[in-house]
């Protein structure tokens, strides 16, 4: 083989093993969410995005839609399976990385409830309920 034929397999070849070293060895994953790029916590820590997921994991127990309307939709919180401390960090930091988002927390005096109503397009409502671990009324019809 000529240097000529071999600099550009060499190059390819190196291509390749830096490419899969920037991804840990994996597999790039295909975005199959609707939702902006901006929602990846992609600017978090490795270790922000775990706590991230096990406080997501924790309200998908914990949650249940009360209602949906035009300006989004409205559920409650179990607070003996999520901690007020645990959801009020989750939604900052969802409403950083989500600027469609607006979220406001209400909680029902004598019960251990949280309301939380969350502002959102129509475009974007069905996407963020299931994150959250809720179905929309709407796809249910």
């Amino acid at each position: 083989m000529t240097l000529g034929t071999l600099l550009p397999l060499v190059a390819a070849v190196l291509t390749l093993v830096i490419a899969w070293a920037l991804v840990d060895g994996k597999p790039l994953e295909k975005p199959d969410s609707k939702l902006p790029a901006s929602c990846t916590l992609s600017s978090a820590s490795p270790e922000q995005r775990k706590l991230h997921r096990e406080r997501l994991e924790a309200l998908r127990k914990a949650s249940r839609l009360i209602s949906e309307d035009a300006r989004g939709f409205t559920f409650f919180v179990d607070l003996s399976v999520m901690s007020v401390a645990d959801l009020s960090i989750w939604m900052e930091n969802e409403q950083k990385c989500c600027s469609f988002l607006s979220m406001t927390r209400r909680f029902r005096e004598g019960d251990s409830v949280a309301e939380v109503e969350v502002t959102c397009t129509s475009e974007f409502r069905a996407e963020a309920m299931l994150t959250v671990g809720l179905m929309s009324t709407e796809k249910a019809r």
